[in-house]
């Protein structure tokens, strides 16, 4: 018969206090009942020895359930640590993905641009290649079937032929310019423009002196040099970025110089690049493997006006005028920094931001200034120049051209 634990404690005191009561029996109570107290005493020792051996086997089952739980607790920190193992791996597996994917997107990308610059230089090439062979074949023909007479006669046909190789090759257009800017003019379609438009309001052309500001990156030269041979002559303004940084004494000067009688035309704006492959802020330039940013100063400024929006860094106080200009450039740009930022293309919003700041700027020094003038007129013309590829015009994308009297009042729109 089994017994709990717990009944043979309950029950021992009583029995061992049978035991005792049973040594103190008096004999006339009879041998029988002597030789039970005794056999009652060998039982409890018995159980005496089930109850230790109960004690012992609990204390056991105690210590093995409490190794169960700790091995449950190890199997599940186990099972916890794996599982965030298997997710840290994923998540860095995920990570070097990315990573890679991206860096084989930015290789991809410079392997393009790379190939469409070496491309478009090779096929230029090719082509002044040709044009060469073919003068110079007609050149072969023309001597062997003229002689030779070497006199005062041919020294101008010596100095045409110079001046033709010096006068820029501005004709041949670049289509990839319409897709990120249509409406743009090239550079000889910009000028027709300028001329029909001051014709129409009263401009004497030969009394007319052109007040440009362009940024100072010699890529906009160009666009200067045929507004001189269409005017004689240009009057610069302009600083990084295109901004009319000469101000209201520049301007003042400018009209000083006005032929008398006459009247003036500004053409402002600030520049971007469009290169080979169509990609937006960047061009290809004379003698260099590779292209590079333009403008460098928007792009520079559009990078400073991002941080500051970002809590990157503060907004710059300068404190000399090392850098003065590029420090106005971001500081008129920062107005525009959320623009730039939600833009689909930063590159092509870029220069109508800054188009935006610098149309600002004009409008207050011809509002200050305009009086120079004396009764003259003023032809304001703004928008964004285009640089493209050597061998190809540029483009000019007209914003804004209109008329302001000697007062800075906007008298008429041009165009």
């Amino acid at each position: 018969m089994l017994i709990s634990l717990n009944t043979m404690k309950v029950v021992l005191p009583f029995l061992f206090g049978a035991v005792a009561t049973s040594a103190f029996v008096p004999a006339k109570f009879g041998h029988n009942n002597r030789a039970s107290a005794l056999g009652a005493t060998s039982t409890i020792a018995e159980l005496q020895q089930i109850v230790k051996k109960a004690t012992v086997a609990q204390k056991y089952a105690n210590n093995a359930s409490a190794r169960l739980q700790r091995a449950k607790f190890s199997q599940e920190r186990v099972e916890n640590d794996f599982n965030i193992a298997n997710e840290r791996a994923d998540h860095d597996f995920e990570l070097a993905k990315q990573r890679v994917e991206h860096e084989y997107k930015i290789v991809k990308e410079r392997v393009e641009n790379d190939y469409g610059i070496q491309k478009a230089r090779v096929e230029s090439e090719l082509q002044e290649a040709s044009a060469e062979e073919a003068e110079a074949k007609a050149f072969l023909e023309e001597v062997a079937n003229e002689p030779v007479t070497i006199g005062a006669s041919e020294a101008p046909a010596v100095a045409d032929e110079t001046a033709s190789k010096e006068a820029p090759s501005t004709e041949k257009s670049f289509h990839l310019v319409q897709e990120a800017f249509p409406g743009a003019l090239t550079n000889a379609e910009l000028l027709d423009m300028i001329n029909s438009s001051i014709e129409d309001a009263g401009y004497d052309k030969s009394k007319t002196l052109v007040a440009t500001s362009l940024c100072c990156d010699e890529v906009n030269r160009p666009l200067e040099t045929d507004l001189s041979a269409n005017f004689d002559t240009n009057f610069q303004m302009g600083g990084l970025a295109g901004f009319p940084f000469g101000g209201a004494t520049s301007f003042g000067a400018m009209a000083a110089h006005i032929p008398d009688g006459g009247s003036c035309v500004v053409v402002y704006g600030p520049h971007v690049g469009v290169d080979s492959t169509g990609a937006v802020g960047t061009v290809e330039r004379r003698g260099r493997a590779n292209g590079g940013s333009c403008c460098g100063s928007a792009v520079a400024a559009s990078g400073y006006v991002g941080s500051v929006l970002a809590g990157e860094k503060e907004a710059d106080h300068p404190e000399d005028a090392l850098d003065a200009q590029q420090f106005y450039v971001g500081s008129m740009l920062m107005p525009f920094a959320e623009q730039l930022e939600k833009a689909d293309d930063k590159m092509v919003e870029l220069p109508k931001a800054l188009y935006e700041a610098q149309t600002s700027l004009m409008t207050c020094i011809i509002k200050q200034s305009a009086g120079g003038v004396g009764d003259g007129k003023i032809a304001v013309l703004g928008g964004i120049q285009i640089n493209t590829p050597p061998g190809f015009t540029d483009y000019f994308l007209p914003n804004s051209f209109d008329l302001y009297d000697n007062e800075g009042e906007k008298v008429e729109e041009l165009w």
